[in-house]
Protein backbone atom coordinates (compact mmCIF):
# COMPACT_ATOMS: atom_id res chain seq x y z
CA UNK A 1 0.00 0.00 0.00
CA UNK A 2 1.43 3.38 -0.98
CA UNK A 3 2.05 6.14 1.50
CA UNK A 4 -0.69 8.23 -0.08
CA UNK A 5 -3.32 5.62 0.77
CA UNK A 6 -2.31 5.89 4.41
CA UNK A 7 -2.41 9.68 4.49
CA UNK A 8 -6.06 10.28 5.30
CA UNK A 9 -6.48 7.39 7.80
CA UNK A 10 -3.37 8.63 9.62
CA UNK A 11 -4.82 12.15 9.85
CA UNK A 12 -8.14 10.80 11.16
CA UNK A 13 -6.32 8.70 13.78
CA UNK A 14 -4.47 11.84 14.87
CA UNK A 15 -7.81 13.59 15.14
CA UNK A 16 -9.18 10.79 17.34
CA UNK A 17 -6.17 11.01 19.66
CA UNK A 18 -6.45 14.79 19.97
CA UNK A 19 -10.21 14.86 20.50
CA UNK A 20 -10.53 11.86 22.82
CA UNK A 21 -9.68 13.72 26.08
CA UNK A 22 -12.24 16.42 25.23
CA UNK A 23 -14.84 13.75 24.49
CA UNK A 24 -14.12 12.09 27.85
CA UNK A 25 -14.80 15.39 29.60
CA UNK A 26 -18.00 15.77 27.58
CA UNK A 27 -19.15 12.35 28.82
CA UNK A 28 -18.78 13.65 32.38
CA UNK A 29 -20.87 16.73 31.55
CA UNK A 30 -24.68 16.50 31.71
CA UNK A 31 -26.43 17.43 28.48
CA UNK A 32 -27.85 20.94 28.34
CA UNK A 33 -31.33 21.81 27.17
CA UNK A 34 -30.37 22.36 23.51
CA UNK A 35 -28.49 19.05 23.25
CA UNK A 36 -31.32 17.22 25.00
CA UNK A 37 -33.68 18.49 22.30
CA UNK A 38 -31.49 16.92 19.60
CA UNK A 39 -31.56 13.64 21.53
CA UNK A 40 -35.33 13.76 21.79
CA UNK A 41 -35.65 14.60 18.09
CA UNK A 42 -33.41 11.64 17.25
CA UNK A 43 -35.91 9.41 19.04
CA UNK A 44 -38.75 11.01 17.06
CA UNK A 45 -37.13 11.96 13.73
CA UNK A 46 -40.36 12.79 11.90
CA UNK A 47 -41.97 14.88 14.62
CA UNK A 48 -40.92 18.36 13.42
CA UNK A 49 -39.30 20.25 10.55
CA UNK A 50 -37.54 22.71 12.91
CA UNK A 51 -35.64 22.34 16.13
CA UNK A 52 -38.27 21.65 18.78
CA UNK A 53 -39.73 24.79 20.28
CA UNK A 54 -37.98 27.03 17.73
CA UNK A 55 -39.21 28.52 14.44
CA UNK A 56 -36.00 27.67 12.56
CA UNK A 57 -33.31 25.02 12.23
CA UNK A 58 -33.61 21.58 10.68
CA UNK A 59 -33.86 18.10 12.21
CA UNK A 60 -30.89 16.97 10.11
CA UNK A 61 -28.54 16.62 13.08
CA UNK A 62 -31.11 14.45 14.83
CA UNK A 63 -31.50 12.35 11.67
CA UNK A 64 -27.75 11.75 11.63
CA UNK A 65 -27.77 10.77 15.31
CA UNK A 66 -30.86 8.55 15.03
CA UNK A 67 -29.12 5.47 13.49
CA UNK A 68 -26.46 5.53 16.22
CA UNK A 69 -29.09 5.84 18.93
CA UNK A 70 -31.05 2.97 17.41
CA UNK A 71 -27.93 0.80 17.07
CA UNK A 72 -26.48 1.55 20.51
CA UNK A 73 -28.50 3.20 23.27
CA UNK A 74 -30.65 6.34 23.05
CA UNK A 75 -28.75 8.10 25.81
CA UNK A 76 -26.36 11.00 26.37
CA UNK A 77 -23.20 8.95 25.69
CA UNK A 78 -24.43 7.97 22.22
CA UNK A 79 -25.38 11.56 21.50
CA UNK A 80 -21.88 12.69 22.49
CA UNK A 81 -20.46 10.02 20.17
CA UNK A 82 -22.49 11.42 17.26
CA UNK A 83 -20.93 14.86 17.77
CA UNK A 84 -17.48 13.30 18.13
CA UNK A 85 -17.90 11.64 14.72
CA UNK A 86 -19.19 14.84 13.13
CA UNK A 87 -16.06 16.61 14.35
CA UNK A 88 -13.86 13.89 12.87
CA UNK A 89 -15.69 14.13 9.54
CA UNK A 90 -14.25 17.61 9.03
CA UNK A 91 -10.77 16.06 8.67
CA UNK A 92 -11.44 14.24 5.36
CA UNK A 93 -13.46 17.29 4.27
CA UNK A 94 -10.43 19.55 4.78
CA UNK A 95 -8.23 16.98 3.01
CA UNK A 96 -10.52 16.85 -0.04
CA UNK A 97 -10.92 20.63 -0.16
CA UNK A 98 -7.16 21.29 -0.05
CA UNK A 99 -6.48 18.48 -2.53
CA UNK A 100 -8.84 20.19 -4.99
CA UNK A 101 -6.37 23.10 -4.94
CA UNK A 102 -3.05 21.23 -4.76
CA UNK A 103 -2.32 17.61 -3.83
CA UNK A 104 0.69 18.76 -1.80
CA UNK A 105 -1.60 20.73 0.51
CA UNK A 106 -4.03 17.90 1.26
CA UNK A 107 -2.31 16.07 4.13
CA UNK A 108 -1.04 19.24 5.88
CA UNK A 109 -4.60 20.60 5.77
CA UNK A 110 -5.96 17.33 7.19
CA UNK A 111 -3.37 17.42 9.98
CA UNK A 112 -4.32 21.00 10.81
CA UNK A 113 -8.00 20.00 10.97
CA UNK A 114 -7.01 17.07 13.18
CA UNK A 115 -5.34 19.60 15.53
CA UNK A 116 -7.62 22.58 14.91
CA UNK A 117 -8.13 25.89 16.65
CA UNK A 118 -9.43 25.17 20.19
CA UNK A 119 -12.90 26.42 19.32
CA UNK A 120 -13.31 23.41 17.02
CA UNK A 121 -12.11 21.04 19.74
CA UNK A 122 -14.94 22.46 21.82
CA UNK A 123 -17.38 22.00 18.91
CA UNK A 124 -16.41 18.32 18.66
CA UNK A 125 -17.30 17.73 22.31
CA UNK A 126 -19.78 20.30 23.67
CA UNK A 127 -21.22 22.02 20.59
CA UNK A 128 -24.34 24.11 20.21
CA UNK A 129 -26.77 22.14 18.02
CA UNK A 130 -26.87 22.51 14.23
CA UNK A 131 -23.37 23.98 13.89
CA UNK A 132 -21.37 20.71 13.47
CA UNK A 133 -23.73 19.50 10.74
CA UNK A 134 -23.85 22.89 9.00
CA UNK A 135 -20.04 23.09 8.93
CA UNK A 136 -19.72 19.62 7.41
CA UNK A 137 -22.34 20.44 4.79
CA UNK A 138 -20.50 23.64 3.88
CA UNK A 139 -17.23 21.79 3.29
CA UNK A 140 -18.92 19.06 1.24
CA UNK A 141 -20.70 21.69 -0.87
CA UNK A 142 -17.40 23.33 -1.84
CA UNK A 143 -15.71 20.01 -2.70
CA UNK A 144 -18.69 18.95 -4.80
CA UNK A 145 -18.84 22.35 -6.54
CA UNK A 146 -15.21 21.98 -7.63
CA UNK A 147 -15.84 18.53 -9.08
CA UNK A 148 -19.00 19.63 -10.87
CA UNK A 149 -17.25 22.74 -12.19
CA UNK A 150 -14.65 20.57 -13.92
CA UNK A 151 -17.40 18.61 -15.66
CA UNK A 152 -19.19 21.77 -16.75
CA UNK A 153 -15.96 23.11 -18.27
CA UNK A 154 -15.70 19.90 -20.29
CA UNK A 155 -19.13 20.65 -21.78
CA UNK A 156 -20.93 17.92 -19.87
CA UNK A 157 -24.27 18.34 -18.10
CA UNK A 158 -24.04 16.52 -14.73
CA UNK A 159 -27.72 16.89 -13.88
CA UNK A 160 -27.68 14.34 -11.06
CA UNK A 161 -24.60 15.90 -9.48
CA UNK A 162 -26.08 19.39 -9.73
CA UNK A 163 -29.31 18.19 -8.16
CA UNK A 164 -27.30 16.65 -5.33
CA UNK A 165 -25.40 19.92 -4.83
CA UNK A 166 -28.67 21.88 -4.75
CA UNK A 167 -30.25 19.45 -2.29
CA UNK A 168 -27.25 19.67 0.06
CA UNK A 169 -27.23 23.47 -0.29
CA UNK A 170 -30.93 23.56 0.62
CA UNK A 171 -30.31 21.33 3.63
CA UNK A 172 -27.46 23.61 4.73
CA UNK A 173 -29.60 26.77 4.48
CA UNK A 174 -32.47 25.01 6.24
CA UNK A 175 -30.14 23.88 9.03
CA UNK A 176 -28.52 27.29 9.56
CA UNK A 177 -28.61 30.48 7.51
CA UNK A 178 -24.91 31.12 8.14
CA UNK A 179 -24.39 28.48 5.43
CA UNK A 180 -25.66 30.98 2.86
CA UNK A 181 -22.15 32.48 2.50
CA UNK A 182 -20.72 29.14 1.34
CA UNK A 183 -23.76 28.39 -0.82
CA UNK A 184 -23.37 31.78 -2.54
CA UNK A 185 -19.64 31.23 -3.19
CA UNK A 186 -20.19 27.71 -4.53
CA UNK A 187 -23.13 28.82 -6.65
CA UNK A 188 -21.09 31.66 -8.13
CA UNK A 189 -18.33 29.20 -9.07
CA UNK A 190 -20.80 26.87 -10.79
CA UNK A 191 -22.44 29.77 -12.60
CA UNK A 192 -19.05 30.89 -13.96
CA UNK A 193 -18.27 27.34 -15.08
CA UNK A 194 -21.67 26.91 -16.73
CA UNK A 195 -21.32 30.09 -18.85
CA UNK A 196 -22.37 30.79 -21.54
CA UNK A 197 -25.16 28.29 -20.82
CA UNK A 198 -26.09 28.94 -17.18
CA UNK A 199 -29.49 27.32 -17.73
CA UNK A 200 -27.67 24.02 -17.22
CA UNK A 201 -27.74 24.76 -13.49
CA UNK A 202 -31.52 24.41 -13.27
CA UNK A 203 -31.35 21.04 -11.41
CA UNK A 204 -29.26 22.69 -8.68
CA UNK A 205 -31.61 25.67 -8.36
CA UNK A 206 -34.73 23.50 -8.26
CA UNK A 207 -33.25 21.12 -5.68
CA UNK A 208 -32.06 24.03 -3.51
CA UNK A 209 -35.50 25.63 -3.48
CA UNK A 210 -37.23 22.33 -2.68
CA UNK A 211 -34.76 21.20 0.00
CA UNK A 212 -34.88 24.56 1.79
CA UNK A 213 -38.69 24.80 1.53
CA UNK A 214 -39.30 23.74 5.16
CA UNK A 215 -37.36 26.84 6.20
CA UNK A 216 -38.59 29.51 3.78
CA UNK A 217 -42.21 28.32 3.81
CA UNK A 218 -42.31 28.55 7.59
CA UNK A 219 -40.40 31.88 7.57
CA UNK A 220 -43.04 33.37 5.28
CA UNK A 221 -45.78 32.27 7.66
CA UNK A 222 -43.95 33.05 10.92
CA UNK A 223 -41.70 36.16 11.08
CA UNK A 224 -39.86 34.61 14.04
CA UNK A 225 -38.27 32.25 11.53
CA UNK A 226 -36.04 35.13 10.43
CA UNK A 227 -35.09 36.20 13.95
CA UNK A 228 -31.59 34.76 13.74
CA UNK A 229 -30.75 37.13 10.87
CA UNK A 230 -32.79 40.11 12.00
CA UNK A 231 -30.68 43.27 11.74
CA UNK A 232 -32.78 45.48 14.01
CA UNK A 233 -35.20 45.14 16.88
CA UNK A 234 -36.63 46.79 19.95
CA UNK A 235 -33.30 46.67 21.75
CA UNK A 236 -31.16 48.18 19.01
CA UNK A 237 -31.32 49.59 15.50
CA UNK A 238 -28.99 48.47 12.72
CA UNK A 239 -26.46 51.31 13.07
CA UNK A 240 -26.39 51.05 16.84
CA UNK A 241 -25.82 47.32 16.62
CA UNK A 242 -23.04 47.66 14.04
CA UNK A 243 -21.35 50.29 16.21
CA UNK A 244 -21.20 47.75 19.02
CA UNK A 245 -20.21 44.75 16.88
CA UNK A 246 -17.77 45.91 14.20
CA UNK A 247 -15.11 47.26 16.60
CA UNK A 248 -15.01 43.83 18.26
CA UNK A 249 -14.77 41.86 15.03
CA UNK A 250 -11.08 41.17 15.64
CA UNK A 251 -12.01 39.50 18.93
CA UNK A 252 -14.38 37.07 17.22
CA UNK A 253 -11.82 36.41 14.49
CA UNK A 254 -9.17 35.72 17.12
CA UNK A 255 -11.48 33.22 18.77
CA UNK A 256 -11.96 31.48 15.42
CA UNK A 257 -8.22 31.19 14.79
CA UNK A 258 -7.17 30.31 18.32
CA UNK A 259 -6.02 33.35 20.32
CA UNK A 260 -8.63 32.46 22.93
CA UNK A 261 -11.54 30.09 23.43
CA UNK A 262 -14.64 30.28 25.66
CA UNK A 263 -15.43 27.40 27.98
CA UNK A 264 -18.75 27.12 26.14
CA UNK A 265 -19.87 28.61 22.83
CA UNK A 266 -20.62 32.35 22.96
CA UNK A 267 -19.60 32.72 26.60
CA UNK A 268 -18.06 36.17 26.91
CA UNK A 269 -16.97 35.95 30.54
CA UNK A 270 -15.24 32.58 30.93
CA UNK A 271 -12.37 32.56 28.45
CA UNK A 272 -9.20 30.53 28.14
CA UNK A 273 -6.53 32.66 26.48
CA UNK A 274 -3.45 31.54 24.62
CA UNK A 275 -0.05 32.66 25.83
CA UNK A 276 1.20 35.88 24.28
CA UNK A 277 3.69 33.99 22.13
CA UNK A 278 1.12 31.48 20.89
CA UNK A 279 -1.47 34.19 20.18
CA UNK A 280 1.05 36.24 18.20
CA UNK A 281 2.17 33.14 16.31
CA UNK A 282 -1.38 32.22 15.36
CA UNK A 283 -2.24 35.73 14.15
CA UNK A 284 0.98 36.17 12.16
CA UNK A 285 1.01 32.73 10.52
CA UNK A 286 -2.67 32.72 9.57
CA UNK A 287 -2.49 36.36 8.48
CA UNK A 288 0.57 35.91 6.29
CA UNK A 289 -0.83 32.65 4.96
CA UNK A 290 -4.06 34.28 3.81
CA UNK A 291 -2.18 37.24 2.28
CA UNK A 292 0.20 34.97 0.34
CA UNK A 293 -2.68 32.80 -0.87
CA UNK A 294 -4.77 35.82 -1.89
CA UNK A 295 -1.92 37.40 -3.84
CA UNK A 296 -1.22 34.20 -5.70
CA UNK A 297 -4.91 33.48 -6.32
CA UNK A 298 -5.61 36.86 -7.89
CA UNK A 299 -2.40 37.10 -9.89
CA UNK A 300 -2.86 33.74 -11.59
CA UNK A 301 -5.47 33.23 -14.28
CA UNK A 302 -7.83 30.26 -14.25
CA UNK A 303 -6.17 28.92 -17.37
CA UNK A 304 -2.74 29.02 -15.73
CA UNK A 305 -3.68 27.52 -12.41
CA UNK A 306 -6.96 25.75 -11.68
CA UNK A 307 -6.04 25.78 -8.00
CA UNK A 308 -5.95 29.58 -8.02
CA UNK A 309 -9.51 29.82 -9.35
CA UNK A 310 -10.69 27.45 -6.64
CA UNK A 311 -8.73 29.30 -4.00
CA UNK A 312 -10.58 32.47 -5.00
CA UNK A 313 -13.85 30.68 -4.27
CA UNK A 314 -12.66 29.65 -0.80
CA UNK A 315 -11.44 33.16 -0.08
CA UNK A 316 -14.79 34.51 -1.24
CA UNK A 317 -16.66 32.08 1.04
CA UNK A 318 -14.56 33.15 4.02
CA UNK A 319 -14.92 36.84 3.15
CA UNK A 320 -18.71 36.58 2.80
CA UNK A 321 -18.95 34.89 6.21
CA UNK A 322 -16.84 37.70 7.69
CA UNK A 323 -18.84 40.47 5.98
CA UNK A 324 -22.19 39.00 7.03
CA UNK A 325 -21.10 38.35 10.62
CA UNK A 326 -21.73 41.81 12.20
CA UNK A 327 -25.26 42.35 10.86
CA UNK A 328 -27.62 39.94 12.70
CA UNK A 329 -28.69 41.20 16.10
CA UNK A 330 -27.60 37.90 17.65
CA UNK A 331 -24.00 38.55 16.60
CA UNK A 332 -21.50 39.93 19.09
CA UNK A 333 -17.73 39.86 19.54
CA UNK A 334 -18.19 36.64 21.52
CA UNK A 335 -20.39 34.91 18.90
CA UNK A 336 -17.54 33.01 17.28
CA UNK A 337 -19.83 30.24 16.01
CA UNK A 338 -21.32 32.54 13.36
CA UNK A 339 -17.84 32.79 11.79
CA UNK A 340 -17.12 29.05 11.78
CA UNK A 341 -18.02 28.43 8.08
CA UNK A 342 -14.87 30.39 7.20
CA UNK A 343 -12.45 28.08 9.02
CA UNK A 344 -12.11 25.05 6.74
CA UNK A 345 -11.78 27.26 3.61
CA UNK A 346 -9.08 29.29 5.39
CA UNK A 347 -7.15 26.13 6.30
CA UNK A 348 -7.28 24.93 2.70
CA UNK A 349 -6.13 28.21 1.13
CA UNK A 350 -3.36 28.75 3.70
CA UNK A 351 -1.97 25.26 3.01
CA UNK A 352 -2.35 25.80 -0.74
CA UNK A 353 -0.53 29.12 -0.58
CA UNK A 354 2.30 27.60 1.44
CA UNK A 355 2.66 24.64 -0.93
CA UNK A 356 2.50 26.84 -4.03
CA UNK A 357 5.12 29.25 -2.65
CA UNK A 358 7.56 26.81 -1.05
CA UNK A 359 6.51 23.28 -1.87
CA UNK A 360 5.45 20.45 0.41
CA UNK A 361 8.07 21.30 3.05
CA UNK A 362 6.71 24.84 3.47
CA UNK A 363 3.18 23.53 3.81
CA UNK A 364 4.24 21.01 6.47
CA UNK A 365 6.13 23.67 8.40
CA UNK A 366 3.10 25.96 8.52
CA UNK A 367 0.77 23.11 9.46
CA UNK A 368 3.00 21.85 12.27
CA UNK A 369 3.54 25.33 13.73
CA UNK A 370 -0.19 26.06 13.78
CA UNK A 371 -1.08 22.57 15.07
CA UNK A 372 1.38 22.96 17.97
CA UNK A 373 -0.04 26.39 18.81
CA UNK A 374 -3.60 25.04 18.76
CA UNK A 375 -2.72 22.08 20.99
CA UNK A 376 -1.02 24.35 23.51
CA UNK A 377 -4.20 26.40 23.97
CA UNK A 378 -6.37 23.29 23.67
CA UNK A 379 -4.53 21.82 26.67
CA UNK A 380 -5.46 24.94 28.63
CA UNK A 381 -9.11 24.52 27.65
CA UNK A 382 -9.07 20.88 28.72
CA UNK A 383 -7.55 21.80 32.09
CA UNK A 384 -10.22 24.49 32.58
CA UNK A 385 -12.98 21.98 31.83
CA UNK A 386 -11.54 19.51 34.31
CA UNK A 387 -11.46 22.14 37.04
CA UNK A 388 -14.88 23.64 36.33
CA UNK A 389 -17.96 23.01 38.45
CA UNK A 390 -20.69 21.86 36.08
CA UNK A 391 -23.37 23.38 38.30
CA UNK A 392 -21.72 26.82 38.21
CA UNK A 393 -21.43 29.33 35.35
CA UNK A 394 -21.00 29.01 32.46
CA UNK A 395 -22.29 25.42 32.51
CA UNK A 396 -25.20 25.85 34.94
CA UNK A 397 -26.00 22.14 34.71
CA UNK A 398 -27.32 21.36 38.16
CA UNK A 399 -27.50 17.66 39.04
CA UNK A 400 -31.10 16.61 38.39
CA UNK A 401 -30.74 13.12 39.89
CA UNK A 402 -32.48 14.16 43.17
CA UNK A 403 -35.38 15.59 41.16
CA UNK A 404 -35.68 12.39 39.12
CA UNK A 405 -35.63 10.35 42.31
CA UNK A 406 -38.34 12.53 43.87
CA UNK A 407 -40.55 12.29 40.80
CA UNK A 408 -40.11 8.52 40.65
CA UNK A 409 -40.79 8.12 44.36
CA UNK A 410 -44.14 9.86 44.00
CA UNK A 411 -45.05 8.41 40.61
CA UNK A 412 -45.10 11.80 38.91
CA UNK A 413 -44.98 11.34 35.14
CA UNK A 414 -45.86 14.83 33.86
CA UNK A 415 -44.40 18.12 35.06
CA UNK A 416 -43.56 21.70 34.19
CA UNK A 417 -40.12 23.33 34.45
CA UNK A 418 -38.03 26.03 32.81
CA UNK A 419 -36.30 25.45 29.47
CA UNK A 420 -33.13 23.61 30.48
CA UNK A 421 -34.48 21.27 33.18
CA UNK A 422 -37.59 20.51 31.13
CA UNK A 423 -35.81 19.01 28.15
CA UNK A 424 -32.98 17.53 30.24
CA UNK A 425 -35.36 15.62 32.49
CA UNK A 426 -37.43 14.39 29.58
CA UNK A 427 -34.34 13.13 27.75
CA UNK A 428 -32.50 11.73 30.79
CA UNK A 429 -35.52 9.71 31.93
CA UNK A 430 -36.05 8.23 28.48
CA UNK A 431 -39.38 10.12 28.39
CA UNK A 432 -40.61 8.14 31.34
CA UNK A 433 -41.27 11.61 32.75
CA UNK A 434 -42.52 14.26 30.30
CA UNK A 435 -41.55 17.78 31.39
CA UNK A 436 -42.46 20.94 29.50
CA UNK A 437 -42.07 24.67 29.87
CA UNK A 438 -45.29 26.37 31.00
CA UNK A 439 -44.82 28.68 28.00
CA UNK A 440 -42.16 29.09 25.33
CA UNK A 441 -39.48 31.14 27.08
CA UNK A 442 -37.48 31.83 23.91
CA UNK A 443 -40.13 32.33 21.23
CA UNK A 444 -43.44 33.55 22.58
CA UNK A 445 -46.53 31.93 21.05
CA UNK A 446 -44.44 29.31 19.23
CA UNK A 447 -45.86 25.84 19.99
CA UNK A 448 -44.20 23.52 22.50
CA UNK A 449 -44.29 19.85 21.47
CA UNK A 450 -44.06 18.51 25.00
CA UNK A 451 -46.55 21.08 26.26
CA UNK A 452 -49.19 19.71 23.90
CA UNK A 453 -48.42 16.18 25.05
CA UNK A 454 -48.79 17.12 28.71
CA UNK A 455 -51.95 19.06 28.03
CA UNK A 456 -53.65 16.02 26.53
CA UNK A 457 -52.83 13.77 29.48
CA UNK A 458 -54.17 15.62 32.46
CA UNK A 459 -54.85 18.83 34.29
CA UNK A 460 -52.40 21.06 36.09
CA UNK A 461 -52.73 21.21 39.86
CA UNK A 462 -51.63 23.88 42.34
CA UNK A 463 -48.30 23.57 44.08
CA UNK A 464 -50.01 22.59 47.34
CA UNK A 465 -50.79 19.21 45.78
CA UNK A 466 -47.32 18.75 44.34
CA UNK A 467 -45.98 15.26 43.80
CA UNK A 468 -49.27 13.43 44.20
CA UNK A 469 -49.29 10.22 42.19
CA UNK A 470 -49.83 10.76 38.49
CA UNK A 471 -50.14 14.54 38.72
CA UNK A 472 -48.34 17.12 36.58
CA UNK A 473 -46.55 19.61 38.78
CA UNK A 474 -44.24 22.60 38.52
CA UNK A 475 -40.64 21.89 39.52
Amino acid sequence: MTARRWELPAAVIAGVVVRYPFWREALKTPVDGDTAIIGLMARHPLRSVTMWGQPYGSPLEAWLAAPLMALLRPDAATLRLAYFLLGLALIPAAYALARALDARAALPAALLMACPAPYFLMLSALPPPMYPTALLLCAVLLVLAFRLGARLIEGRHPAAGLALWGALAGLAVWTHLMSAAVVAAGGWFLWRRAAPRPWRLWPAVAALVLASAPWWARALADPQGLEMVSVSGRRAGLLEHLAATVPGLHHALGGLLGTHVPLLADDAEHLVTASSLVAALVVVVYGLGVVVAARRAWRASSAEDGGAARARVLLAAAALALIAFPFPLRASPSSVRFLTPAYVPVIAVVMWGAAAAGGRRRAWTVALVLAAAHLATGARLLAAWRAADRAAPPFLLVDLAPVRALLDAHGVRHAYASYGPAYRLTFDTGERVIVSQPWNERFLHHPLPLGRKIGRRGRSLPASRCCQRGDKQPL
